[in-house]
């Protein structure tokens, strides 16, 4: 929530010292206990706030997500002034022990167990893409090719994640949760990648990665809960798809082939033509609201922006115009250096 309205969490600063939860069970708890009971040595009914806040306790005192909220905090983390510290080495270790410690025992048929698992698996991939966000500032175009690929490994793990949780019918009732939670940085950085990098080694499998994590997240819009539900003034899929045709346009211009679009690129097509249609429909007549492509067309209009802005046209929030498809504003540079626009208008925005 924290996040989603711009604040800052005061659980995920060092200098927060609730202890985290016990792994036990309810019937663990009696009010007559005079001691605090033993930890369960298997999985318990505790099992997805004990993770997060041993997630939490490892977050609030990392050098590097203390480069995002307030660098004067680092004062009070060890690590930062440790010359040895390696943030990606404690990580590793860091995840093993959660892996080996709970997730290996959980039952992937269990809806919480399913859940946990995932969410824990997608926030360690959070961390080490943050890190590796804090310790490359300049960017993709900047550093050595390891390190590229370990940032784009994260970005890659945190759409896989979100992708298993969104299409599991096991956790219908829990995926409140997970769209409070949308990898929307992920994309950003990947998209950034092929733009710069159309054909390298691993560009199919990112493109792949981003059309089944799109299709399982954001193209239903029949789902009532679904984080990008119509609503009017909504910039979020401006943005969205112009980040992602013109990553593909990066590549048309540079190889002769003439290949299928990934079905990301042809989906965003799909729905930009559709928009484009009702706006040219809504300039000589109000739509009849019986009509079945008309009201498909309302749905999707809504999703974007207002109905007079066509394709290869801009948006302008503020200060920050969002382009379309060929945008007078292009996603060049360091991503993480784009202004801000007022992300209060997009579901979703926690990540």
């Amino acid at each position: 929530m924290s996040e989603m309205t711009e604040s800052k969490s005061t659980t995920l600063i060092p200098t927060w010292d609730c202890k985290a939860p016990l792994n036990v069970n309810d019937f663990n708890l009696r009010v007559e206990t005079k001691t605090p009971p033993v930890e369960s040595e298997v999985v318990s009914e505790a099992l997805f706030p004990v993770i997060r806040s041993q997630i939490g306790e490892f977050i609030r005192q990392s050098p590097s997500h203390l480069d995002f909220i307030n660098p004067a905090l680092k004062s009070f983390s060890k690590k930062a002034f440790d010359a040895s510290y390696s943030g990606l080495d404690e990580l590793a270790a860091f995840e093993s022990t959660i892996e080996q410690k709970y997730l290996t025992r959980c039952d992937a048929q269990n809806p919480l167990h399913f859940l946990t698992m995932w969410m824990a698996r997608a926030s360690l991939a959070k961390i080490g893409f943050a890190q590796y966000l804090s310790n490359n500032s300049k960017g993709l175009a900047q550093g050595s090719e390891e390190q590229r690929n370990v940032g784009l490994g994260f970005a890659h793990h945190m759409l896989e994640c979100d992708t298993l949780l969104m299409t599991s019918p096991l956790i219908a009732n829990f995926r409140w949760v997970v769209y409070m939670h949308f990898p929307f940085p992920a994309y950003i950085h990947l998209a950034q990648e092929l733009k710069i990098r159309p054909l390298g080694q691993l560009a199919d499998r990112w493109w792949q990665a981003m059309s089944e994590n799109c299709a399982a997240r954001l193209m239903d819009f029949e789902k009532k809960d679904s984080p990008v539900e119509t609503k009017p003034n909504n910039p979020f899929f401006t943005l969205f798809g112009g980040l992602v045709l013109q990553a593909w346009s990066a590549r048309e211009a540079i190889t002769s082939e003439q290949s299928d679009p990934p079905a990301i690129v042809t989906q965003i097509r799909q729905k930009m033509a559709l928009r484009d249609k009702l706006a040219a429909v809504s300039q000589f007549q109000t739509p009849g609201l019986d009509d079945p492509q008309t009201s498909e067309l309302i749905s999707l209009d809504s999703l974007g922006s207002q109905s007079s802005v066509t394709r290869g046209s801009g948006m302008n929030l503020g200060c920050v115009a969002f382009p379309m498809e060929q945008a007078s504003m292009n996603y060049n540079g360091n991503p993480w250096d784009w202004p801000m626009p007022a992300w209060a208008g997009m579901p979703g925005q926690g990540w």
